[in-house]
């Protein structure tokens, strides 16, 4: 299993000069062995491995931050700024480790701030939707 978050990742391949695409081949060997490791090979712009870089995290303890449960992808996102939601209530559903997870309304509240959109790649603890205090 991986020790700690891979936030982002450069292989070097012999006989290429990084701006030369991999082979069909050569990124299922690649993928093969990010597998074998516990990682799950993400393909993403460079802008969005930047901006997935910057993401704050949620604070531990503070009721208004909704933080990531798990490294993922966002599949979809149901509740908007300004929304008046529920406990219980489904915020956003995450897909993690071939599974889909619906993050739920801890408590009653306005959400303040959506974070993340659908096909956001997510690593665990990462701010998602705050609530207005």
């Amino acid at each position: 299993a991986p020790v700690g978050q891979l936030r982002a990742l450069r292989i070097r391949v012999p006989g290429l000069d990084g701006r030369t695409a991999l082979s069909g081949t050569q990124q299922a060997a690649i993928k093969g062995t990010l597998d074998q490791l516990g990682y799950k090979l993400t393909k993403v712009a460079r802008s969005g491995a930047a901006s997935a870089q910057a993401r704050a995290l949620a604070e531990e303890g503070n009721a208004d931050h909704v933080g990531a449960p798990m490294p993922g992808m966002v599949s979809s996102v149901a509740a908007r700024v300004g929304q008046t939601v529920h406990r219980g209530d489904t915020l956003m559903t995450l897909e993690a480790m071939k599974m889909e997870l619906a993050i739920r309304a801890e408590r009653d509240g306005v959400v303040k701030a959506v974070h993340v959109s659908p096909g956001t790649p997510i690593n665990a603890k990462e701010l998602l939707m705050e609530f207005a205090a």
